[in-house]
């Protein structure tokens, strides 16, 4: 999208409605999000491709509130297991 809000994109398609939080990369290459209504973070490419899970759900566990490092290395997120379960802020490393 120009910075006067034409000529939009759309990066995923319409099933994709429980996809949320997206985050850009520091660098601007690559985008991670919420997947599957809290089930799984997913990275794709700036331009929406490549695709790809990098967290799934172990039984009952949501994931949110994701957040870049400054140098693109690590991805934090926050997780929570239960509805009154463990929460907990956890980080994947890229190198």
């Amino acid at each position: 999208m120009n910075v006067d809000g034409n000529d939009l994109h759309v990066l995923q398609s319409e099933d994709s409605f429980l996809d949320y939080n997206p985050e850009g990369s520091p660098d601007g290459s690559k985008i991670v999000f919420t997947a599957g209504g809290g089930d799984a973070i997913d990275i794709m490419n700036a331009d929406g491709s490549g695709r790809h899970r990098l967290v799934s759900k172990t039984a009952g566990e949501v994931y949110g509130y994701l957040s870049w490092s400054p140098d693109d290395s690590k991805l934090l997120f926050a997780s929570q297991r239960g509805f009154a379960g463990t929460n907990g802020i956890t980080d994947f490393d890229f190198r």
